[in-house]
């Protein structure tokens, strides 16, 4: 199952989720004139590593790049479209 956990704690934003039993962490810092950085890479970045053979990669980065900016409606799409692939994965 798919999940999405936000937690904001001094200053940081701190989104982690959960996918193929997997924990993807995605730490925002507070802006520094006007810019703000990740102690992470980005959530597709970190999924194309631990499974670049994977068969629906362009599929599920594209979902991953939407999650970072999505509103909360748009999230639960997300997650939704992740776990069909979860079911694929088990189905194969």
């Amino acid at each position: 199952m798919a999940k999405l956990v936000k937690t904001i704690e001094d200053g940081k934003v701190t989104t982690t989720l959960t996918f193929r039993s997997e924990n993807f962490t995605v730490t925002m810092l507070p802006y520094v004139e006007g810019e703000s950085r990740s102690l992470e890479k980005c959530f597709e970045s970190q999924f194309a590593e631990k499974f670049p053979n994977d068969e629906n990669i362009d599929g599920i980065c594209e979902a991953l790049d939407e999650l970072s900016f999505a509103d909360d409606d748009e999230i639960m799409d997300i997650l939704g479209a992740l776990e069909e692939y979860e079911h694929q994965e088990e189905n194969t």
